[in-house]
């Protein structure tokens, strides 16, 4: 008798939280179709709320835990409402990234296209967004908005790192007032020439690996575009350093790196 009595309470539950979580689907469902009309962020701030208290309804006993990848992709095929968010948000953040690539590209030069996402970086970030909504305070927020920057940071960064190895005109424009001052200090000199930073980029793997890395830290953490030319400055000057610190490397570098003897001329 008595474990037919928890047995029907349990079943009570388990339809009350059901209808629960449909009611907060219907609400999540109204929300996301309101900022589809409107764009008024606080409709999405609103979806987002909604879509955590159900995503805590869901995960049940899980509800304060951190939220896997796994599960997270797992959630939005449950809940359909969630990856309708999840895709909504990836779209919002993508334009954004994209907005500031835009920018970046035309103020250097860059004849490439700038970048977007590609679906794989989309996937990853729809399954983010999800996984934020599951434990959401500020501090995810704030979390989100870095791990969606940083996605397709690397390979932003390579592909503007080869143009920077191709083209001695995006230095000059990359580090304006900089630019004879890091390529008179960090460049090679001959009596008849001073190495180009693009030629230096190109020849020294240690160099360009920390142009990438610089590059990829700015586009993932800053797109402050008044740090853009420390950054890269800055990538110059961690290379020096590493090599005088290594002298196994055979590599020391002086005052002047790899400053070349002067020709003799033959008479």
């Amino acid at each position: 008798m008595g474990a037919n009595i928890k047995h029907r309470e349990r079943q009570d539950a388990a339809r009350g939280q059901a209808g629960s979580v449909e009611l907060y689907r219907a609400a999540l469902r109204v929300t996301l179709d309101g900022y589809s009309r409107t764009g008024e962020p606080s409709m999405l701030d609103q979806a987002f709320v909604v879509a955590a208290a159900a995503i805590e309804m869901v995960r049940g006993s899980k509800a304060s835990q951190p939220c896997t990848i796994a599960e997270a992709r797992s959630m939005m095929a449950k809940l359909p409402e969630l990856a309708w968010l999840a895709s909504v948000a990836v779209r919002d953040a993508e334009r954004s990234l994209h907005a500031r690539a835009c920018a970046l590209w035309e103020q250097l030069g860059v004849r490439t296209p700038p970048p977007s996402w590609h679906e794989l970086e989309r996937s990853e970030a729809r399954a983010l967004v999800a996984s934020a909504c599951a434990v959401l305070n500020g501090r995810s927020a704030v979390r989100l908005r870095s791990q969606l920057a940083a996605l397709a940071a690397a390979r932003w960064a390579a592909m503007l790192a080869a143009q920077l190895r191709a083209d001695e005109d995006l230095w000059r424009v990359a580090l304006g007032d900089r630019y004879p001052s890091v390529r008179r200090r960090y460049a090679a000199r001959t009596r008849w020439r001073t190495e180009e930073l693009s030629e230096l980029v190109a020849s020294d793997p240690l160099l360009a690996q920390n142009v990438h890395r610089r590059l990829a830290r700015w586009l993932a953490d800053s797109w402050d575009f008044s740090r853009f030319p420390a950054e890269l400055e800055a990538a110059f000057a961690q290379t020096r350093t590493r090599r005088n610190s290594r002298p196994e490397d055979g590599r020391r570098v002086a005052h002047h790196p790899r400053q070349q003897p002067a020709r003799t001329v033959d008479r």
